[in-house]
């Protein structure tokens, strides 16, 4: 099984990498980072497997990469902002791939793009590996 980020929306978006490699030094121990994000066309996964197509109503699925930190939080506004059209929402999926699809309705949290915050991703992130998730998936709908 295997945690899967999609972005959906009514129209196309555009594709994007806007992800970087950076180190990070702490008590002398230096660690590489892939940091920002990526909307893309997933190579690894169709959108037409069962456990999206269940869940995904939008017509366009990209696959959605993130790092969880402020700079790729407002890297991913600006992206929205630009790529996004006033008034539409769209849509961010966690779901696990290879679990059971069930008929419990997955959690959303929906909010204005204004009101996007790291912990908010954090929980997209969380909310559908907890032990006691009947979904698999969680949604945030992210309203332009």
């Amino acid at each position: 099984m295997s945690l899967s980020f999609t972005l959906t929306a009514d129209h196309p978006l555009l594709e994007t990498n806007q992800r970087f490699y950076q180190e990070l030094t702490e008590h002398g121990v230096t660690i590489g980072m892939e940091m920002g994000f990526a909307v893309e066309k997933n190579p690894y996964y169709s959108p037409d497997l069962p456990e999206i197509a269940a869940r995904v109503t939008q017509d366009y699925r990209y696959g959605l990469e993130f790092a969880e930190n402020e700079d790729s939080l407002c890297r991913l506004r600006n992206y929205l902002r630009k790529a996004g059209r006033i008034g539409d929402a769209v849509e961010i999926w966690a779901i696990w791939l290879g679990g059971e699809i069930t008929p419990f309705t997955p959690p959303r949290w929906e909010i204005a793009l204004e009101e996007l915050e790291l912990d908010m991703l954090r929980w997209l992130h969380r909310e559908p590996c907890r032990p006691d998730s009947k979904t698999m998936a969680a949604c945030l709908v992210i309203h332009l």
